[in-house]
């Protein structure tokens, strides 16, 4: 017979075990709130940010990008991790064996999928086979970041009224900006792509970024 002396058959989690779980928990949290970077309260001036993120050394970015070429489209997942102008980008899902891997310095482009790797001609040439083009990976990296690349003007640009970049034609690539997110960065907050559409000839890319890191 149970008595009010004796734990209640069954239950385990009395007042002891909570407390014993709180540190467990609090863990938990934070290392929950750890993974997720918290937006920043304040933004750097327009003329600020552009001068911050042209000096970017290095950005990681998560997402996916559609890819449309002709009547062709695919979606995959999508990586990039960018150092100074070095860039590797990995593309997760119906390309090749279900992973393409892009690394690109101004000496050299990589591109390895399926167990096989190609370089040079041959990387161009897989690239074009897979996405139907070869994007132009030397400013890729600026136009991310919703800057305009260096060197080339742009043959036409356009911004919102509060500075940001919206519309951007420029080497031959239209770039429109759809949505901006709010991320934390050295020296303050910036403004940065959510979604960006890239667009030449036939070739189409769509990039919806869920996650910025600088």
């Amino acid at each position: 017979m149970w008595t009010a002396a004796e734990p209640r058959p069954g239950a385990r989690c009395g007042a002891g075990a909570w407390l014993r779980l709180l540190p467990v928990a609090w863990l938990a949290l934070w290392l929950a709130a750890c993974a997720t970077p918290r937006a920043p309260r304040t933004l750097l001036p327009p003329d600020a940010q552009q001068a911050l993120l042209r000096d970017l050394a290095q950005f990681t970015l998560a997402g996916k990008v559609s890819v449309t070429a002709g009547q062709k489209r695919e979606i995959a997942r999508l990586d990039w991790t960018q150092h100074d102008e070095a860039a590797r980008i990995r593309l997760s899902g119906p390309f090749g064996a279900g992973a393409l891997t892009v690394d690109y310095s101004p000496q050299l482009l990589r591109i390895s999928s399926g167990g096989e790797t190609h370089e040079g001609a041959d990387a161009e040439a897989l690239l074009s086979q897979e996405i139907g083009g070869v994007p132009p990976f030397e400013v890729l990296r600026f136009w991310i970041l919703g800057l305009e690349a260096p060197g080339e003007a742009p043959a036409q640009r356009s911004q919102t009224a509060d500075g940001r970049l919206e519309q951007l034609t420029q080497r031959g690539w239209h770039i429109r900006y759809d949505r901006w997110m709010p991320v934390a960065a050295s020296g303050g907050g910036v403004e940065l792509p959510a979604r960006v559409n890239l667009r030449r000839d036939d070739l189409a890319l769509t990039v919806s970024i869920e996650r910025w890191k600088l």
